[in-house]
Parts: structure tokens; C-alpha cells; sequence
């Protein structure tokens, strides 16, 4: 009806009607003579505020463009050329609309609940209680603007997304600076949300070849994290955030083979002294511990001590260690085993327990809290083999650091190995086929890697490893996937990279 008298310029009943209108004011006599209620002349509603509670009811703007279809194109107005004429959504409220709704979109693809799917799964809590912030400062709004847009370019195939979000990162970036240096910002609840949000894009959007700005990321939040205490980490948001970082900060130190603040006893309970601790929490403390002794073993091998004692003493409290932490895996395995068992019984034949998240699991599934827990027994076993295989032999044990070798060798089987190796392959399958693969992927990075390194004699299982790395960087472009299998056996010990076959 553009351009036609009476009707493109009628009121709003008779525009809906598609009838001729007499554009009578203040109300149409031809509304009135058929005894209908003029709605006025104002135009239609077009933009629909979509929240974290869903639809919005929608309200009356003064202007009117035509929806959209694609995700891509609500935010095309911000990627537009400045050389153009400047257009409505050049205006600071449509911007912001645009804007959100665009971060809306982002949410309701990486968040693992779906309107379509009944079965219960758990949202990525940490960005959902930053979604909930009024208002947010200009670096956490900046920072989950260029998620948004980058995420929505890439998985649309929108170049010019994409390089928007590049560019809202880079001034995302510098504002993150400037509120490091300010003694107020530093420890602000909304630095720390844009720090972590800034973590996730740089898995997704990795900056450099190698994971370095990724660790760097990391590296960056823990130590705003450490800066503010472990007592102020108690509420909802300081939480789920501090809970999801410890992942990312365990994966860092393994890989890195460094120990962390988080190891320490007052980090392990002061945030849950009003909680409970989940279960993915319990065997996240038991990976800084796999990376503590990841560290002393590479110090170990490095020292050119000829004193047999305090080598002797060194390899025994490590051992021991390792001990205790494989008979604390083995605890959390079995009871992940009866969680499993527990909601099978509940569900119909043919339901996928394994793609169900539970409140003992927390965020993670049934699955990818199995896989996590398989791969840090592996490397426990890995690098107590590595150093039985290389000291052992060359020490003299008295009976209790006999009775540590004895308790420890079980596991150091290596047809068990192989058999928990392959269970694991299984597992990360079952992973990457779930329904919420953006969300999904963070979680593999450790066992994928450690699933490679174990089963790299066999070629079978190798092509299969090969294609779920391909799997988990394809489409959405997680690149820090792709920077894991480049970086080879660097995260290895060298004393397991030495130690007899």
C-alpha cells in the first residue's frame, strides 16, 4: 500500500483492515460510522524486546522499519558505511535495541535450554546473571556486543559481522585497561563479567595461532579474581563466574604445567562456605592438583642433585599425591555412576541420560562430566607411570614407600588404560552429537587432548580423535580447539615424553 492515498497514510484500523481511509481527524469517520474504535494514526509497533523472561509485550515507536529475517541483517544498520546517510538506526534508543537484540540472539543459541527440546539441561549460569545487569558499564556492554556479533557472523557466514565484532572487542579492550588502572573498577562485579566474557571470545575467536592470548586471557581474570579475595566471591554472579573460570584456570595450568592460587585451601571452600560444592567443582580441585605435580615433576627432572635422599623423597610425595588423587577420581566416577543409574530409572527406554545436566553435575552433562574425570585419571596415571618407569628402579623405598608403589601400580595397567582411553573416546562422541555444541565445546579441550595423546599408536582411534577436533572446530570456527592439536606434545612433562614405552 506505499504511496496510496487513503490507505499508506490511514489510520491504523484501516491500514490493518486494508481499507480506504477518509483521514479524518482526530479519529476516522469511517471507523466511526460502522461503529469501530479508531486506533489513531500512529504507525505499527515493529521491534519486539526479547528478554531473558522471553517475548516482551511490544510497545508503540513513533517510527516503523520492516522486520527482518535473517539475525544477520538486525544488526546491519551498525555495520553499514559512514559514508552513508545517517539513518534511524544511527539514534542512540533503535541502537540500543538493535544492539540487544542482537545479544539476545547470541544468548538463546549458546545457552544449552531450548523452547523446542523438553528435556531439562542447564543454561551457562555465569552469562546469564550478566545478562541480567541493568545498565552495564560501557566495557561489559562493549564485550558482549562483539560475542554477539562475531558468533552471529560466523555461524551466518557475515563477514561484516564478524569484523564488527573484531572491531567492539579492540575498544573493548582499551576501556578494560583503563578500568584495570582505576582502584575502583579493578574490582568491580562488571569488570570481572566483561574479563570473563573477553575469555570466551578469545576461544572462539582466538587472536593468534597458538594459545597464547587465550592463557593470557586467563591468566588476566584469575588474577582479578585473586586481587578481590576469595570472600568476595560469595553471590550469585561473583560465583558462577569465579566456578566457570576455575575451568578454564585448570586447563591453563596443566596444559602450562603451573600451579595456581586456586590449589590453596582458604580458594577451595571460602566461596562455597554457604553452598555446596557440585560435583564438576570437586574434580576441577582435583585437576589443580594434577597440575601442581605437574609442575614439581618438571622441576624434578630438571634437577642435577645427586642426593639419592631428597630425590628419593621428592618422587615418594609426588607418588603419593597422585595416589590420593586417583582414589578421590575414582570416588567421584562412582558417584557420577549412581547419579547416572538414578535418573535412568526415572526416564523412558531410549532417553540419552548422558545428555542430561543434573544439579550434581551442575552446568556440564552426564557426559562431558564423565569424559573430564576419564581424562584426569589418565593423566594421573600418565605421569605416575612416567615416574615408576624412570626412579623406581634406581631408588632404594623402605616398606611405606613400597606400600605407595604397590597402591599406585593398579592403575598404571595398561590394558586398563587402553580400555578407559577408548570409554573416553566414546564419551567425547556422545559430547559433540549433543544439541548444544557452542556450549559443549569449551568443556573438551582437556579430555580431547588427553584422549590424543593415549591413544596416538592406534590408528584407528587417531582418525577418530582427528575428526572430532575437525568436528569441534567446524561451523562455529572454535579456534582454540585447532591451537590445542598445533600444539603437539608441547603440554607434556618431559619426563613423560622420556619415559620408556
Amino acid at each position: 500500500m506505499v504511496g496510496i492515498p487513503g490507505r499508506s497514510e490511514g489510520c491504523t484500523t484501516c491500514r490493518r483492515r486494508k481499507v480506504r481511509c477518509d483521514l479524518a481527524k482526530p479519529s476516522c469517520q469511517r471507523c466511526t460510522s460502522s461503529q469501530r474504535q479508531c486506533e489513531g494514526y500512529e504507525k505499527y509497533p515493529v521491534f519486539i524486546n526479547r528478554g531473558q523472561q522471553g517475548l516482551q509485550k511490544r510497545k508503540r515507536l513513533e517510527e516503523a522499519r520492516p522486520a527482518q529475517s535473517r539475525h544477520t541483517e538486525m544488526i546491519a544498520p551498525a555495520v553499514t558505511s559512514p559514508h552513508k546517510q545517517p539513518s534511524m538506526a544511527s539514534s542512540p534508543p533503535c541502537r540500543y535495541l538493535l544492539e540487544d537484540q542482537c545479544i539476545s540472539v547470541f544468548w538463546d543459541g549458546f545457552s544449552a535450554r531450548s523452547v523446542t527440546d523438553s528435556r531439562p539441561a542447564s543454561d551457562p549460569a555465569w552469562l546469564h546473571h550478566i545478562l541480567n545487569i541493568s545498565s552495564p558499564v560501557d566495557t561489559l556492554r562493549q564485550t558482549l556486543l562483539s560475542l554477539a556479533y562475531t558468533r552471529l557472523g560466523r555461524l551466518n557466514d557475515d563477514p561484516a559481522a564478524v569484523l564488527r565484532g573484531q572491531q567492539v572487542y579492540g575498544q573493548a579492550l582499551k576501556t578494560m585497561q583503563q578500568a584495570l588502572y582505576d582502584p575502583h573498577w579493578s574490582r568491580h562485579d562488571e569488570t570481572l563479567a566483561a574479563a570473563r566474557c573477553m575469555v570466551l571470545y578469545e576461544s572462539f575467536e582466538s587472536t593468534s595461532e597458538s594459545m597464547t592470548s587465550w592463557f593470557n586471557q586467563i591468566g588476566g581474570v584469575a588474577q582479578i579474581i585473586e586481587l578481590r579475595g576469595p570472600q568476595n566471591h560469595r553471590r550469585p554472579l561473583q560465583r558462577t563466574i569465579l566456578e566457570s573460570m576455575r575451568y578454564n584456570v585448570m586447563i591453563a595450568c596443566t596444559m602450562r604445567r603451573k600451579d595456581s592460587f586456586f590449589a590453596q585451601h582458604q580458594w577451595l571452600t571460602e566461596p562455597w562456605r554457604d553452598d555446596i560444592k557440585n560435583l564438576e567443582q570437586r574434580y576441577i580441585d582435583q585437576g589443580f592438583v594434577l597440575a601442581s605435580m605437574l609442575e614439581r615433576s618438571d622441576a624434578l627432572s630438571q634437577r642435577n642433585s645427586c642426593d639419592e635422599f631428597s630425590t628419593r623423597r621428592a618422587v615418594v610425595d609426588i607418588l603419593r599425591r597422585l595416589l590420593d588423587g586417583l582414589s578421590n577420581l575414582q570416588a567421584l566416577s562412582q558417584e557420577l555412576a549412581e547419579v547416572e543409574a538414578q535418573y535412568a530409572r526415572s526416564k523412558p527406554a531410549g532417553y540419552n541420560v548422558k545428555e542430561l545436566c543434573t544439579p550434581q553435575t551442575g552446568e556440564v552433562t552426564i557426559a562431558v562430566a564423565s569424559a573430564t574425570i576419564m581424562a584426569l585419571e589418565l593423566s594421573y596415571a600418565t605421569l605416575a607411570a612416567a615416574l615408576v618407569s624412570r626412579y623406581t628402579s634406581k631408588l632404594q623405598l623402605d616398606h611405606d614407600d613400597s606400600s605407595i608403589l604397590a597402591g599406585i601400580r593398579p592403575y598404571l595397567d595398561q590394558s586398563r588404560r587402553l580400555t578407559l582411553s577408548r570409554q573416553l573416546l566414546q564419551d567425547l562422541e556422545t559430547c559433540l552429537e549433543g544439541r548444544n555444541l557452542d556450549f559443549t565445546r569449551g568443556r573438551l579441550i582437556l579430555p580431547l587432548n588427553v584422549v590424543r595423546w593415549e591413544l596416538r599408536e592406534y590408528p584407528e582411534d587417531s582418525a577418530k580423535i582427528g575428526e572430532l577436533f575437525d568436528f569441534a572446530t567446524a561451523k562455529g570456527k572454535y579456534r582454540i580447539a585447532r591451537s590445542v592439536l598445533k600444539a603437539g606434545t608441547s603440554p607434556l612433562p618431559d619426563i613423560v615424553l622420556n619415559a620408556k614405552k
